[in-house]
């Protein structure tokens, strides 16, 4: 019987691990068209706005997470209630087009302003209480998890393992959008399957 657990992709490299231990399973991992480590049987899901299935050898895992409103994307860690329109302006501005944002009339470049040209506050509000989506031109999906499914081994092995290896952190992505993953010099592949086993991390090197 195949079930499907519900893990939240933030936090993902940790609780996969521990999922799978719990499982007692093992996920399959391989090279991908970049030569980075990767979980191989996977497909997108739909119990999230963003969401990944890992099928593994006793079933599936679901890991996903739900896209923040705009307000929590931009804002996070700052008062929002006590900055003003021109301060949230500023900020937004910076962080959407880059670059210093004079407070002109014309208001153009936000992508809340309305049909009539004017962005007023009321409308900037309403933009931000909406979810992001990958469709938002501000939504980069590295700034929230950023990691290729595998990358949880680079994590769970020792430094000097790691060195051994010659394994080493690989950033690919295009149009700003860009994911780190792990890699390792040729030759590698049996001695990482047995600091696999020796540490018990629960994945198995593709045949």
């Amino acid at each position: 019987m195949i079930t499907t657990d519900l893990i939240i992709l933030p936090d993902y490299s940790s609780k996969l691990v521990d999922e799978l231990r719990r499982q007692q399973s093992k996920l399959m991992i391989g090279w991908d068209e970049y030569d980075l480590i990767q979980a191989i049987d996977s497909d997108f899901g739909n119990q999230f706005d963003h969401s990944v299935v890992l099928t593994h050898d006793k079933g599936s895992i679901e890991c996903g997470l739900d896209f923040p409103i705009r307000r929590d994307f931009y804002f996070s860690g700052q008062e929002f209630e006590q900055l003003s329109f021109f301060e949230k302006k500023r900020i937004l501005f910076s962080k959407i087009v880059s670059g210093e944002y004079q407070d002109e009339e014309d208001d153009l470049e936000f992508p809340w302003v309305g049909e009539d040209g004017i962005a007023t506050e009321v409308q900037m509000d309403e933009w931000l209480a909406r979810k992001t989506s990958f469709e938002d031109d501000e939504f980069n999906y590295a700034k929230i998890s950023g990691r290729l499914l595998g990358y949880e081994i680079f994590l769970n092995l020792p430094e000097e393992d790691r060195k051994a290896l010659r394994m080493f952190e690989k950033e690919v992505g295009t149009m700003g959008f860009s994911v780190t993953g792990s890699s390792m010099a040729d030759g590698q592949v049996d001695n990482l399957l047995d600091l696999m086993e020796k540490y018990e991390l629960p994945f198995y090197w593709e045949e």
